[in-house]
């Protein structure tokens, strides 16, 4: 999975995932967590995008 960090309009920031669904070739964007704090969010893509 792909992590994006997004800063939302109130200043914190959000993690966008980026995931194939299946085997399909099909690929999808969502919003995985919002309202985080620019350290938690970069803990967070580290830990868990590739």
């Amino acid at each position: 999975m792909t992590i994006e960090i997004r800063k939302q309009d109130n200043g914190k920031y959000l993690l966008i995932g980026e995931f194939e669904v299946g085997n399909s070739g099909h690929w999808e964007r969502r919003i995985l967590t919002s309202n985080l704090s620019l350290k938690k969010a970069k803990e967070l893509k580290e830990k868990y995008g590739e």
